[in-house]
């Protein structure tokens, strides 16, 4: 922020504050880009629907969204863009987090703590035209406009190559920025990567009035929750409730019909092109129970790239770093630390073991049996009664994501072109 202001960018900025929790190797830094707070320290610029999440996880790591300025465009006006900040500078290359198609940097609210402990800097960035950017003066959307944005906020603040993660679209999102940045990126992982849509296909000749009708039904609570219930198993109805309006609460921005129609309208992304073009070494990670993307798919994207890795996930499905959160977490990690390996290489994990490497004697992430116990081991919750107030607090992702192409006709007619990523 301050080197911003130096160099004169977003002269109109104001200085905030910073409150620090005080948990042992999870600080928490939170910045809203406003100086405002609303109830329970939330920075102001976030939907006040999340006063209504009780996911432990979701509630700390929103505490830690902070808004940072990124110059766009030759009038060179900022764009307060939302992100969880890495809190401190490492040795080691920047780990860079996006999410998937229509959603924001709570995704990561899982995994997010674990790659914090085993000392990774990390950072989890919203999209532009999704997540919690200020979004008042509107940009275009489309994807040269995302690409371009995540290259200023990576020369503005990230700073050094860095090792960029992308699942389902956001794996199309870290190819694109790859081809035309690859200055900016050290090494890809993809999980779950969407990348052989060619675009939204006939959804991008709708008429408007139409589209914004679909975008509506996009951020309704049904569809939403639909996705949820098709995406997780062995959760409770209430839980499944609770991950529905964390997944959507970026939606209840004033700005995101507007961002998300103007992303359809553009036509989405089609990297189809790209994907030979990547020089970088790439982790390609995938559960061995996905249902959206195949092991066709899978073996044709570790032949396409130039020097591909794959890696499964035992009982993964689409969204592994949410549901298998501490293979993924420690697959980041030891990739992000290799230094180089051979192409073309394939292994399918099996057993707890492969988490060795991460803080499992002193971490309450890893101490843990099933999610629900790994939330009584961090927050001292059970399921999802409302947290208590302790010294730990830690991250959170945003809920589930579901594939269109496993929604019904008329659904996937609205969602369905999207590039078939997932929609939390």
């Amino acid at each position: 922020m301050a080197a911003a202001l130096a160099s004169g960018w977003c002269s109109t900025l104001k200085v905030t504050l910073r409150g620090d929790g005080t948990k042992k190797g999870f600080r928490i830094v939170a910045d809203n880009g406003n100086g405002g707070r609303i109830g329970n320290g939330f920075p102001s610029f976030l939907p006040k629907e999340i006063e209504n999440v009780k996911d432990p996880f979701a509630r700390s790591f929103a505490l830690r969204i902070q808004r940072l300025p990124v110059q766009m465009g030759v009038q060179k006006y900022c764009i307060m863009s939302s992100c969880v900040k890495a809190h401190a500078r490492r040795e080691t290359s920047p780990v860079v987090l996006l999410h998937s198609f229509d959603s924001s940097c709570l995704e990561w609210r899982f995994a997010y703590p674990l790659l914090e402990e085993a000392g990774l800097e990390a950072w989890a960035i919203d999209v532009l035209g999704w997540g919690f950017s200020d979004l008042g003066r509107l940009p275009p959307c489309n994807a040269p406009s995302k690409r371009y944005h995540l290259y200023q906020f990576w020369k503005s603040h990230v700073k050094r190559p860095m090792v960029l993660v992308g699942p389902s679209l956001g794996a199309a999102v870290a190819i694109d920025f790859a081809v035309n940045f690859p200055e900016a990126v050290e090494k890809l992982i993809l999980i779950s990567p969407s990348v052989y849509a060619e675009g939204i296909g006939n959804l991008s000749r709708l008429p408007k009035i139409v589209a914004y009708a679909g975008v509506s039904l996009l951020k309704s609570i049904p569809l939403r929750l639909y996705a949820n219930l098709m995406t997780f198993n062995n959760i409770s109805f209430s839980t499944h409730l609770d991950w529905t309006n964390v997944g959507r609460l970026h939606c209840l921005l004033p700005w995101w019909e507007d961002a998300t129609v103007d992303f359809i309208m553009s036509g989405g992304y089609n990297v189809v092109s790209q994907i030979r073009q990547v020089k970088h070494r790439a982790l390609v990670v995938l559960g061995d129970d996905d249902q959206i993307i195949s092991n066709k798919i899978s073996s044709r994207l570790q032949s396409d790239l130039q020097n591909a890795t794959l890696r499964w996930i035992p009982e993964g499905g689409h969204l592994p770093h949410i549901e298998k959160f501490d293979f993924v977490a420690k697959l980041i990690a030891d990739y992000a630390a290799e230094k180089e390996t051979s192409s073309q290489e394939q292994r399918r994990p099996g057993t707890k073991g492969d988490t060795q490497g991460l803080p499992l004697g002193s971490s309450p992430y890893l101490n843990h049996n099933n999610t629900e116990d790994y939330k009584r081991n961090a927050y001292g919750t059970q399921g999802h009664q409302e947290p208590k107030s302790t010294s730990r607090g830690t991250g959170a992702t945003t809920g589930p994501t579901l594939a269109g192409s496993n929604l019904s006709k008329g659904e996937a007619a609205v969602i369905g072109g999207t590039n078939r990523s997932s929609i939390p």
